[in-house]
This record gives C-alpha cells, structure tokens and sequence, in this order.
C-alpha cells in the first residue's frame, strides 16, 4: 500500500515540489501517493526531465484540459490537438521513487 504524498516526511514533499517549481512546471494538489502538476512545455522534456530528478510519472494520468477562464504563463499554456491554440494546460501525476529522496532529513 502506497503511502499518501500529504503524509511523507516534510523533507521529501518539499523536494519533491523544488524539482516541479524548478523546471518550471506548478504543483496543483495531491490525490493519495501522487502530485497533480501543472506541465510546462516543451512537454516530452519536461516529462523526461521530471524522472530524471527522481519522480515517478503516471503516463496514464498525462492529460489535456481546456484552459477555459484561466490564465496561465505561458509556458504553462499548450496547443493540446489544436496546433497554435495554446488553449490547454497539460497535467500529470508524479510520486517520489528515488531511495535518496527518502532519506531526506527534515527540519
């Protein structure tokens, strides 16, 4: 049984949302093990990018959504299946998998 993201040490929560804010993507909320975020483009990198720093990605859970009031940056905005739309954001799901990101020493 996967532990929930909003109960994991201090020290790796906050890591874990360095490494988003860092590549430019935004931390939206947490849904049991994972964190929703926000995706920047260009979007395969920044997935790539996203693993590389030792989060778990859910492809299942990568998807489009209308911006439809909203007002992004951006480089938060996507074109979706619409090329030059820039009319979507682009969410996924990530979790800590990385033994050292565990052993994260809180304050």
């Amino acid at each position: 049984m996967d532990v929930a993201f909003a109960e994991l040490p201090y020290g790796v929560r906050m890591r874990c949302r360095d490494i988003v804010t860092t590549l430019g993507c935004t931390p939206v909320s947490y849904d049991g093990p994972w964190m929703q975020i926000a995706v920047c483009w260009p979007l395969h990198a920044t997935l790539v990018a996203i693993r590389t720093a030792g989060l778990d990605v859910q492809d299942s859970a990568t998807h489009y959504f209308p911006l439809g009031s909203d007002h992004p940056r951006l480089e938060l905005r996507h074109d979706g299946f619409y090329p030059g739309s820039k009319g979507f954001w682009c969410y996924t799901r990530g979790r800590p998998v990385v033994d050292e990101m565990l052993n994260v020493r809180t304050p």
